[in-house]
């Protein structure tokens, strides 16, 4: 088990003692004014899982909440040790989804789910305390069962540690659960430009450097990074023009066309600049970006 973990409930560091051989108890969280405990504890405890990735940081699923949470009710499931400290959560939703004249389903799901802009969803838990995790957020929705009809988890990676350990607990419980397996699609990128070049074709590597020296020549090019909150607004206005006029050719709408989604990556885009984790880069060709 990770030395690293979350905070407790007044902020102090947690010692490395695990949770794990202890009775963890949850605490449904149904609003994020309430969770100042886990600021900036969650994403410490994001740190310690084995579940590290963008998608589950507090940035980007309270600024997907914030664009697409609606009239939908959170449901963050925090689990605590005896010790108040924080071992995991579970970042769930609950929605009404119609089905029929009159009659709805009220459906739990992963935060993030909706949108299509999230991927590899999960339960967050130290590395190590993911099985009494699953076990004690399902005693939780077993107990709270008159509330919710359909528990739908989308998007959770099939080596997820909290996927395995779900599938012995619906099991025990006789809940009927389906499982569908999509293709995952990853493309590994080099940390730099001439890494990149190095494992293209030669052909490719022909191409691309004719087509840079091409611009430089008949241009004037310059590569800048969004630094500031001020330079924001004007870098996304660019980049969903960009993305309009590039999807426009082919007839479609491209990929921001909704107002909230706009949103949404406008503050995702805010939220990651000031904690230091956004890379968003412009092409400029005759001072105008491109």
């Amino acid at each position: 088990m990770s030395g690293r973990g979350a905070e407790t409930l007044d902020g102090r560091p947690r010692g490395p003692s695990a949770a794990a051989g202890r009775r963890l108890r949850v605490r449904n969280i149904g609003s994020w004014d309430e969770t100042p405990v886990l600021h900036p504890g969650w994403n410490e405890l994001l740190a310690s899982s084995a579940s590290r990735t963008v998608f589950l940081t507090r940035e980007w699923l309270q600024a997907w909440w914030d664009a697409y949470g609606g009239a939908r009710e959170l449901m963050l499931l925090v689990c605590l040790d005896d010790g108040g400290s924080v071992v995991g959560v579970a970042p769930l939703f609950r929605a009404r989804r119609r089905v029929g004249p009159g009659w709805s389903l009220r459906i739990v799901r992963l935060l993030g789910d909706g949108g299509g802009d999230s991927d590899n969803l999960d339960f967050i838990a130290r590395e190590g305390c993911e099985a009494e995790v699953v076990r004690v957020v399902v005693d939780y929705l077993a107990d709270h069962a008159s509330e919710w009809d359909l528990l739908e988890l989308n998007h959770v990676p099939a080596e997820s540690a909290i996927a395995k350990a779900l599938e012995p607990e619906v099991a025990t419980r006789g809940w009927r659960g389906v499982a569908r397996e999509a293709p995952r699609r990853v493309i590994r990128l080099s940390q730099t430009w001439e890494g990149h070049l190095g494992k293209l074709s030669k052909k490719m590597r022909r191409e691309a450097n004719h087509d840079v020296r091409r611009l430089e020549g008949l241009h004037h090019v310059g590569l800048r990074r969004c630094e500031s909150e001020a330079e924001l607004p004007s870098c996304l206005e660019a980049l969903f023009r960009l993305d309009a006029a590039r999807w426009g050719l082919r007839g479609e709408a491209g990929n921001f066309g909704l107002p909230q989604r706009r949103g949404f990556y406008a503050e995702v885009a805010r939220r990651f600049l000031a904690a230091g984790r956004l890379d968003f880069w412009l092409l400029d060709v005759d001072g105008r970006p491109a």
